[in-house]
This record gives C-alpha cells, structure tokens and sequence, in this order.
C-alpha cells in the first residue's frame, strides 16, 4: 500500500515496492486544479470590470456608498493578483 511519509527534507511518496519519491507541485492534476481555481478569480474580475455600473448599483442596495470607486478598483485589483499567485 502507498503512504504518505514526512522525514526531515519534507514529505515523500513511498510506493509498493518501498521507492520514495519527494512529493512536487508538477504533478499534472495539481497544474490542473491552480489553472481552474485561478480562473476562477481572473473571470471575476473581468466580470467586475465589464459590469462595473450594475456591480456599483448592487453596492448601493447593499449600503454601501462610501467610495464605491475605490472599493471597486481594489477588488479587481486584489482578484486579479489572486488568480495570478494561485496560478504561479
């Protein structure tokens, strides 16, 4: 059975035949899940930027009127970089 081991240089992957390979983020299926989860953040900061008077118009019905502006562009600006450091 394979386990899950950690030694002092990190954590390793221990197979059936007792191999131990150091555990990388380049496996394909975890390359996979950063581009969908950064996607995730990037569409909605397009999205905010595209719709940016319906996105203000919501703000206000939720009270917040205090420098929409602002808020708005930090927003983008936090999601934007959020995608791009889960991408990388």
């Amino acid at each position: 059975m394979a386990s899950l081991l950690y030694e002092e240089g990190g954590f390793f992957h221990e197979t059936h035949s007792g191999a131990r390979s150091p555990l990388n983020m380049r496996d394909i299926t975890d390359l996979i899940g950063r581009v969908f989860l950064s996607a995730i953040f990037i569409f909605e900061a397009i999205d905010t930027m595209l719709f940016f008077d319906k996105t203000r118009e919501v703000m206000t019905e939720y009270g917040l009127t205090w420098n929409q502006d602002l808020l708005l562009f930090g927003a983008v600006f936090l999601l934007t970089m959020g995608g791009l450091m889960v991408l990388l």
